[in-house]
């Protein structure tokens, strides 16, 4: 019995969590619909940002991708050779 009132409670907090992200969502598309200049500025200001955030993550992800590609130097020479093999062995099942 405890577990359905517990279960209760929890339908009762997520309907709770999805009206208050809806009315301001519902708030913001009225103003947008109002203002046609504060909807194209608002627009392109979240598009500029999402593409520098894109460029910022790309070049993180590049980074990251540099570093774990000079790992195998740092590591014994037997486990980088054989790092090595495995990397030449992919590109020929690829070429095929």
């Amino acid at each position: 019995m405890l577990k359905y009132e517990n279960y209760d409670v929890g339908q009762y907090l997520d309907y709770k969590s999805y009206f208050s992200a809806s009315v301001p969502g519902i708030v913001l598309s009225l103003v947008l619909l109002a203002n046609p200049l504060f909807t194209g500025l608002s627009l392109s200001i979240l598009t500029a940002l999402t593409f520098v955030f894109i460029g910022i993550s790309s070049i993180m992800l590049s980074l990251n991708l540099k570093k774990i590609k000079d790992d195998p130097q740092k590591i014994s020479a037997r486990i980088g050779s054989r790092i090595e093999q495995l990397q030449t062995e992919i590109e020929q099942e690829i070429r095929k």
